[in-house]
């Protein structure tokens, strides 16, 4: 939810990144792309953006979810020291083969340590 704490943690092969999760409705299941970008306004930085084409699970109402989407934050001019505590506004955006589009968008303050 806005205002929630996003947990930082390293990533497996270098680093760091937090976990999403989405749900939507009125896009195909299948074969969907789904592309997360970011930005931390109180550094001027776009955080690079990520996509992928994952299967939704079905869920309730009519609507589908993705769990486990990682988003790295860090790159070479960001080092995840200054990311730490900072406010992240995360918006994603679903793109179904037919056209159709679903977005949403969260603020998430970072935490203060790293997992």
């Amino acid at each position: 939810m806005d205002g929630d704490v996003a947990q930082v943690e390293a990533g497996p092969q270098g680093g760091y990144h937090i976990w999403l999760a989405i749900r939507v409705r009125g896009v195909r299941q299948s074969s969907s792309v789904t592309t997360v970008t970011g930005t931390i306004p109180s550094l001027g930085y776009e955080v690079p953006p990520y996509a992928v084409v994952f299967t939704f699970e079905p869920s309730e109402g009519g609507a589908c979810e993705l769990f486990g989407l990682r988003f790295r934050l860090d790159d070479p001019n960001h080092p995840v020291a200054s990311l730490l505590g900072q406010e992240l506004h995360v918006d994603v955006t679903v793109k179904d083969v037919d056209g159709t589009v679903g977005s949403g968008s969260r603020i998430v303050r970072l935490s203060d340590d790293i997992l």
